[in-house]
């Protein structure tokens, strides 16, 4: 029988694949941007994305907190 710990590293490990997925694509993607950009683009770019971070970070805080 697995332990508690064990069950919740076997769940956990799928998300932070994800999660690490995600991410790594995410940042490509920007780098790829930001290679094209001018500079006032790279600017603006930079400061959306960390609007979406940050918000979808609040969002998924909120989620959990119900």
């Amino acid at each position: 029988m697995d332990s508690l710990e064990e069950i919740c590293n076997k769940i956990q490990r799928p998300i932070n694949d994800l999660i690490s997925y995600q991410s790594s694509l995410n940042w490509l993607c920007l780098e790829t941007s930001l290679k094209i950009y001018d500079e006032e683009q790279k600017i603006a770019t930079i400061k959306n994305a960390r609007l979406e971070t940050a918000s979808a970070l609040v969002k998924l805080i909120q989620e959990n907190d119900r």
